[in-house]
């Protein structure tokens, strides 16, 4: 599938908005609960639609779109990070070595580019998984493997030969994270048939319906800190809010109101270019907290900015990340037709 399907990249636009969103709302309200419940797996689910189960050359094409962007952002974080007094005291050889190890580059200030390491290992262990004929078999891995995820989330505590208690590079992440690309890979053909407005309606309000009560059971969770709750509740949550979005999407496809259309416009660019979004606003929220805390006597944190704050925050990290990647793709074209 070479052409691009503007709903999937609307739901990936959107999907880029509840990041920053979750990002700047206070950790543990409703808002939060909300977003982390299913952002990061919808883009699984969404990868898993356009992912091309015999795909030529994988490794070079996922280390070209993933891994290269992930050690752009890690270099950048650690150039922002040096140039900010504040935040130069948290570089040492050990932080840089623990970010290494977690495939997650917090402490220069980029942790959200988790996702990028995350989907390599999950897109080159899917394609290895899919070298297998017999449908059942590969089912009855994944389903393994996520179990296996589950069972590590729940008893990692007790496991003191690992560092912090972590697998290396995102492959504890990874293990649940699978089965939401190969729940992708298995919709993409009743997804990607045009499904009549109706099927989308009832598909959508069946997922509301899921929604609104394993949200009220399971409160916080979050796919990259391995906190599930309730394995089977988080599964359930976490695929009807995904499907909540596409299904939104879908809809939103088909409006042809002028207004409507235009904002369609934005978020369907901000999909198309949301991994270099992804790591700029990891950076800018920090800079918005820096700032903020440098002008009031309040001293905030990421997670817990609260009252008007959370909204000037997304408003902030979002026209910032958004000016700069515009910037940027207009430099390129320039460079380009050059």
């Amino acid at each position: 599938m070479n052409k691009r399907v503007e709903w999937i990249d609307l739901a990936k636009g959107l999907g880029m908005l509840l990041v920053i969103l979750g990002h700047c709302v206070c950790f543990g309200g409703i808002m939060h609960n909300a977003i982390f419940a299913f952002h990061m797996p919808l883009f699984f689910i969404l990868s898993g639609i356009v992912y091309k189960t015999n795909s030529k050359g994988i490794v070079s094409k996922k280390i070209k779109s993933l891994i290269v962007p992930y050690f752009i952002f890690s270099i950048l974080g650690i150039l922002v990070s040096l140039a900010i007094p504040i935040w130069r005291r948290k570089i040492t050889v050990k932080s840089i070595i623990c970010d290494i190890y977690l495939g997650n580059p917090d402490n220069i200030n980029v942790s959200s580019i988790w996702f990028l390491m995350c989907m390599f290992w999950t897109c080159i262990l899917t394609y290895l998984i899919y070298k297998i004929k017999k449908q059942y078999l590969r089912n009855s891995i994944v389903v393994i493997l996520v179990i296996l995820g589950f069972l590590f989330a729940h008893y990692r505590s007790n496991i003191d030969i690992l560092p912090m208690k972590r697998m290396p590079l995102d492959i504890d992440v990874m293990l649940v994270a699978i089965g939401f690309l190969y729940l992708g890979i298995n919709l993409k053909n009743v997804l990607l048939d045009k499904m009549q407005r109706k099927n989308i309606v009832l598909v959508g309000i069946g997922s509301v319906i899921c929604f609104i009560p394993t949200l009220l059971i399971n409160k916080t969770v979050n796919l990259h800190g391995l906190v599930f709750g309730n394995p089977m509740v988080y599964i359930i949550e976490s695929i009807s809010g995904s499907l909540i979005v596409i299904c939104f999407c879908m809809l939103l496809q088909e409006c042809n109101v002028s207004i409507v259309v235009s904002i369609r416009g934005i978020i369907t660019w901000i999909g198309q270019n949301s991994i270099i979004i992804l790591g700029l606003q990891a950076i800018m929220i920090r800079i918005f907290i820096l700032i903020i805390n440098h002008c009031s006597n309040i001293e905030f944190s990421i997670y817990w900015l609260t009252g008007i704050y959370q909204y000037i925050a997304f408003i902030f990290v979002f026209i910032t990340s958004v000016l700069i990647t515009y910037g940027y793709s207009l430099t390129k074209k320039r460079i380009i037709s050059k």
